[in-house]
């Protein structure tokens, strides 16, 4: 068996953004054994990724097999540090004149978002995840991302991961129970599920809109209405949510609004995006938040990829919760009975 083989010989390590103003500066590499480590500082919470060159050609390719300080929303900080693990993603990698680019991207990073006329928020990766046999929370690895059927198998000792969560009150630990005891099973207080450690970030560092901020976002923002619409993207049906100040990326376009029907193929219909036509949206700053119905008890409804709803942090009666209800033709808010497992998307504050 031929011994993989790893030698790099560093002539520049390069950082840069495609946007005007750099977010990542002061990059150095080293190999660790058999890893390669880079290190920068990031001034501002941003999507980043890791990109190489061989043999100082300026055909930079992004690396895939990487861990720590990458991604997206990562937070700002000196000495950040992300390690390449070459040899998974290479069976030998032997070159000379290596440069290396850590790069952000994204508008301004990140997509800002206006929930008041006072407030500005950026929205997580992705929708919420829970593993309770762990006891680990996560944001799904792509917007598109939805668990579906497997929801059905909620429960506190649950070996995969949900993402469906009834309304979050310290008594249905953050959701996670199949109870629809609507009148004793979900009285409370709210409790957020930012309070959790999600993935690596701090406790805190996220939190659930109110219905007020959402229906800001969706109809009283300025030009709310061009900022928002209906789509499938690879294949996957959701609302698309832009930022304040958006600029279409050349080579796609996007259609706001809704489609006249309501209906899991309308969303196709009005406008559908490709993997590539997507990625230069999300890096423009658009939020996609996918269909992925809801569940009442152990039971997935038919409503997955037909409807998505959201909750909000605001509690209605001491039954009733606010959350964001959309289908193809349209998205308002709402408030029913707290027990049904729905979707979770939180964001942050910007200062």
């Amino acid at each position: 068996m031929m011994r993989r083989l790893l030698y790099i010989c560093i002539l520049v390590l390069s950082a840069m953004s495609m946007m005007a103003e750099n977010y990542a500066s002061n990059a150095r590499a080293e190999q660790v054994e058999r890893m390669m480590v880079i290190t920068y500082d990031l001034s501002k919470t941003a999507n980043v990724r890791l990109l190489v060159s061989t043999n100082m050609s300026n055909d930079f390719k992004e690396v895939k097999k990487v861990t720590g300080a990458v991604g997206k929303n990562v937070q700002a900080g000196a000495n950040r540090q992300i390690t390449w693990n070459v040899l998974e993603e290479y069976d030998r990698f032997v070159a000379d004149g290596v440069r290396f680019k850590v790069e952000t991207y994204g508008a301004g990073g990140i997509g800002v978002f206006s929930v008041s006329s006072s407030k500005k928020v950026t929205f997580s990766p992705g929708n919420l995840q829970y593993h309770p046999a762990n006891k680990l929370w996560r944001f799904a690895e792509n917007q598109t991302d939805y668990i579906g059927a497997s929801n059905s198998n909620c429960s506190s000792t649950y070996n995969g991961w949900l993402d469906l969560f009834g309304w979050s009150t310290s008594a249905t630990h953050f959701g996670v129970s199949t109870s629809k005891d609507w009148e004793n099973g979900y009285s409370g207080s709210f409790v957020d599920w930012g309070t959790n450690r999600i993935g690596t970030d701090a406790p805190n560092t996220w939190r659930t809109l109110t219905s007020n901020e959402w229906e800001y976002l969706l109809k009283k923002r300025p030009n709310a209405s061009s900022l928002r619409g209906v789509a499938q993207v690879n294949g996957v049906n959701g609302l698309i949510l832009l930022p304040d100040n958006w600029t279409c990326p050349s080579g796609v376009s996007f259609k706001s609004g809704f489609h006249s029907n309501s209906g899991k193929y309308y969303y196709a219909v009005y406008q559908t995006f490709t993997v590539e036509q997507w990625s230069k949206l999300e890096i423009a700053g658009a939020v996609f938040l996918p269909a992925a119905g809801d569940r009442y008890g152990s039971t997935l409804r038919s409503n997955v990829q037909y409807g998505g709803r959201y909750w909000s942090a605001t509690e209605s009666t001491s039954v009733y919760a606010g959350f964001l209800l959309f289908h193809s033709d349209e998205a308002c808010m709402v408030s029913d009975y707290r027990y049904p497992g729905r979707s979770v998307r939180l964001v942050k504050d910007l200062q």
